[in-house]
């Protein structure tokens, strides 16, 4: 059923959500009068709230010297990824020139973010007006620019206020299903972390092991999709990713060492009762 008359055949109502048919993206499946009366108050009010949030945030972020530790962990994963075919690099370690090129990488996109800002503010603005005649195209927009500025924290699987949440989103609500979950945004609770954060942290450690590892993680996903009702199932979980956490690192610091035993112990650990 199409549901956006002005873009005939982009937007499909699907369930709990509205579909974009061009990209399959998921996005709330807040009607058109809902969205049109959050853009006028973006317009009016919350994009001139979120501003000096965001780029307060930005400048904090440079001047903590975070682009260094993101450029180590880019030069680190890229090295490990490395390391799985070619042998050769197992005696060596990640050079300082390589931390150093992925640092200036990420320091340019930093200082980016902070000067294309004030031109974010003026595209979100036009949205919001763009929005109150197609919704459903604009927020598809306007979750875009919002991308574009985000900042991802040094760990994204920690627990974070929801107000914080503003410091990266002027509307967190336009956002994708899809990004929400790539960017972990479940983790954004006042007292503790969703289960739905929990299985993403698992998934992402799968996937990046499974990047290096010469050993096959994959069996370990299907063993994380405990029924959603058992009330231990965020404490299993938490037990396999400390399992999961621990053979990882022990693989980092002994390379190609045989750690079949601990994969096991993983698996012991998501379907053991607390």
């Amino acid at each position: 059923m199409t549901i956006c008359l002005p873009c005939q055949g982009k937007f499909e109502a699907r369930g709990a959500h509205t579909v974009d048919t061009k990209t399959e993206e998921r996005y709330d499946d807040d009607p058109p009068w809902l969205l049109r009366y959050k853009f006028t108050l973006i317009a009016l009010f919350g994009n001139a709230l979120t501003f000096p949030l965001m780029l307060v945030h930005r400048i904090v972020d440079v001047a903590s010297l975070n682009f260094i530790k993101r450029g180590t962990e880019k030069a680190e994963h890229l090295f490990l990824i490395r390391l799985k075919t070619d042998s050769s690099l197992k005696e060596r370690v990640v050079t300082y020139e390589e931390i150093k090129r992925e640092s200036k990488k990420e320091l340019l996109d930093s200082i980016k973010k902070i000067a294309l800002l004030p031109l974010g503010f003026i595209a979100k603005e036009v949205i919001s007006v763009f929005g109150l005649l197609f919704p459903f195209q604009g927020r598809k927009y306007f979750a875009k620019v919002d991308q574009f500025f985000y900042v991802r924290p040094l760990d994204m699987f920690e627990l974070e206020n929801s107000f914080l949440l503003f410091k990266n989103f002027t509307a967190p609500c336009m956002q994708t299903s899809e990004f929400r979950s790539q960017e972990n945004l479940f983790r954004f609770y006042s007292d503790n972390r969703g289960i739905a954060s929990y299985h993403l942290e698992f998934s992402k450690l799968i996937d990046y092991g499974q990047e290096f590892y010469p050993y096959d993680l994959s069996s370990l996903k299907d063993r994380s999709l405990i029924d959603t009702h058992d009330p231990d199932q965020a404490i299993r979980l938490i037990r396999a990713i400390a399992s999961l956490k621990e053979v990882l690192s022990n693989y980092i610091a002994n390379r190609w060492a045989n750690e079949t035993d601990d994969i096991q112990k993983i698996q012991n650990s998501l379907t053991k009762k607390s």
